[in-house]
């Protein structure tokens, strides 16, 4: 989401969360300031600012809207819903529309897809354990087929 809120949206400044051994790869893909998780609470970290669109991947409404600019936009993927006239809740599924905006930036590299791992199928146990260790950094790949 980085790269999108880089590229697509041309924020100015971008601020995420990650755990410790992340923090340099968001740093790297273009966040302005990321907040380690894992040892800092990120309202603490990014108080006194106020964005105009946030993102929620994890389910923290209330904490994310108490950052909100007045006139923000809050979208949640995850948790239960916020009453909030800002936010909006967006179950991400297959929506073609959304993959034609992306088309054109992943063709051209400006953005590019976190492959952590390509998995067999024949080790499906394996990447779910990884999917579910917290431990990677993009996605696990599973290869139905050499």
């Amino acid at each position: 989401m980085v790269q999108v809120a880089k590229h697509i949206l041309k924020s100015e400044f971008i601020a995420a969360t990650a755990s410790t051994s992340k923090v340099e790869e968001v740093l790297r893909i273009g966040a302005n300031k990321v907040v380690d998780y894992k040892t800092t609470d990120f309202i603490n970290a990014l108080e006194g600012n106020k964005f105009d669109f946030i993102l929620d991947s994890v389910g923290e409404g209330d904490k994310c809207l108490a950052l909100l600019a007045e006139d923000g936009k809050y979208v949640q993927l995850t948790g239960a819903a916020v009453t909030d006239p800002r936010a909006t809740f967006l179950f991400h599924g297959g929506k073609t529309h959304y993959y034609e905006k992306l088309s054109p930036y992943l063709a051209s590299g400006k953005i590019k897809p976190i492959i952590h791992e390509v998995v067999p199928f024949s080790e499906y146990k394996r990447a779910i354990e990884l999917a579910e260790s917290g431990g990677t950094m993009g996605k696990i790949v599973m290869e139905v087929a050499p």
